[in-house]
């Protein structure tokens, strides 16, 4: 069942606002999907994953001495239990 008392003219101008609104989102929502999709297939993009990254020095493990373990509230050191390998 329809309203009886309907002015579609009058329904289009009260609902005018929000549509174009809606469509002000839609479109944003297109130019940031393209933006991000031109980015993702640039040729910067493609040449930053093809170059490999430099190779760094493997880190060394090192034990924590009572010289460099941090320190924590009240002057405590904090050093790792003696384990077993």
């Amino acid at each position: 069942m329809s309203a009886p008392d309907t002015n579609i003219h009058k329904q289009e101008k009260r609902h005018s606002p929000a549509l174009i609104g809606i469509l002000i989102a839609a479109g944003f929502g297109l130019l940031m999907l393209l933006l991000m999709l031109f980015g993702a297939f640039s040729e910067e993009a493609t040449n930053e994953i093809s170059e490999p990254a430099a190779q760094s020095a493997p880190a060394q493990e090192t034990t924590p001495t009572p010289e460099t373990a941090p320190e924590v509230e009240g002057g405590t050191t904090i050093l790792p239990e003696n384990t077993a390998d």
